[in-house]
């Protein structure tokens, strides 16, 4: 007779400072019947070796190792004992773990379809690195992956107006961690700053975007009467509206509104069936609002508000990507005199001068006055309307 061979299909399932070992009885018993197993470990990679169990003194082919240190690689090994002594060991190794403890939500900031939580990680990992966090916005219902393994976490894709009532759970390779206590956040409709805190504002005939919070890039070009501005995955496109709600052209080859006339915005590549708003940044007023179709597209023609001033202003437009990531873009424009020559329908203002078509009485009123627009670099819309 002979010693048995290796135990087979040894495996180390890790816990809270214990292991749990489990295997199959060796395939062959040498010609004496197995009467226990020997259990080692080693903390040093195999180079030295303690006895755990000297012989199990049974058959049972699982055993639970306690006494051990969280996030402390171990590795063991098994041999099988019968009459002819210990055979060759199986081999296995773990680290044991546990969850890890709760996160602490210092914050909760609220903002345009987003809340951004401020968190303290974990005072204890269980002795495995975090690898993610999970957050619930259901009181711990539901979790969803954050993505992040940093303070803060920003959520977007909101409804504004709506509680929610948020916990933040750190992930590592034991799994979820002790959820944090509640907090309370309600997204706000309101204009989105940059990151100074600052309204941003653009002059005429100039654009902007931002992604998630960061700036994106974007291309403006002229198509007919209309000022696009376009982006990765998305366009917008502007026209002023006069009072009597015939379209405007451009001005200078940058978009114009008269007093009393409206902003037409149409829009493309946004989450469908989503809500956008659109400001005024000059005043932090909110111009209008609308909901996207199906497809992710929109089309809306907003009033300017009573008593606003000729002037350089800024539109700032808000709305979801299709991944409900917050895009916003703020477009320069000139509000311009509702009885400026820009604003008479009819009327082209492109390049430096004034296309004159079909104007009867009106134009030779205005010739006479000498209202012909010229180029005038770059002058503010101020000086170019004064002058005009």
């Amino acid at each position: 007779r002979t010693t048995a061979a290796a135990p087979g299909s040894l495996t180390a399932t890790p816990g809270d400072r214990t292991a749990e070992l489990s295997w199959s009885a060796p395939a062959t018993d040498g010609g004496a019947s197995v009467t226990g197993y020997r259990i080692e470990q080693s903390i040093d990679g195999g180079k030295t070796w303690t006895t755990v169990v000297a012989d199990t003194g049974d058959t049972d082919i699982q055993h639970t190792v306690t006494g051990l240190t969280n996030g402390t690689p171990v590795q063991f090994r098994v041999s099988a004992l019968n009459a002819a002594g210990a055979g060759p060991a199986a081999g296995t190794a773990t680290t044991p773990r546990r969850a890890a403890s709760a996160v602490e939500v210092t914050d909760v900031r609220a903002t345009n379809r987003t809340l951004t939580v401020t968190f303290d990680e974990p005072s204890d990992d269980g002795g495995m690195p975090v690898t993610g966090y999970q957050y619930s916005l259901d009181g711990g219902v539901t979790w969803i992956d954050a993505h992040t393994t940093a303070s803060p976490l920003v959520i977007e894709g909101l409804d504004n107006g709506t509680s929610y009532r948020v916990q933040l759970r750190a992930v590592t390779a034991a799994g979820p961690g002790a959820a944090s206590g509640d907090s309370t956040g309600t997204p706000v409709l309101a204009p989105i700053a940059d990151g100074t805190g600052t309204l941003p504002q653009v002059p005429a005939g100039h654009a902007a975007a931002t992604l998630s919070g960061a700036p994106v890039t974007v291309t403006t070009s002229v198509r007919g009467d209309e000022w696009v501005v376009s982006g990765a995955g998305f366009t917008l496109r502007f026209q002023g509206v006069a009072a009597d709600g015939t379209p405007l052209a451009l001005s200078h080859g940058s978009l114009v509104v008269p007093v009393g006339g409206s902003l037409r915005v149409r829009g493309t590549g946004f989450a469908p069936n989503s809500a956008l708003d659109l400001w005024l940044m000059r005043t932090g007023v909110l111009l209008g609002q609308a909901t996207t179709s199906a497809d992710g597209s929109f089309d809306v023609t907003l009033a300017l508000p009573d008593g606003i001033r000729v002037d350089d202003n800024t539109v700032q437009v808000n709305g979801l990507d299709p991944d409900g990531r917050v895009r916003s873009t703020v477009a320069g424009f000139a509000v311009i005199a509702a009885d400026s020559p820009a604003a008479v329908p009819g009327l082209a203002v492109t390049g430096g001068t004034l296309a004159v078509a079909g104007l009867g009485s009106i134009a030779a009123a205005l010739l006479a006055a000498g209202a012909v627009l010229l180029t005038t670099g770059r002058r503010s819309w101020r000086e170019r309307l004064a002058r005009d």
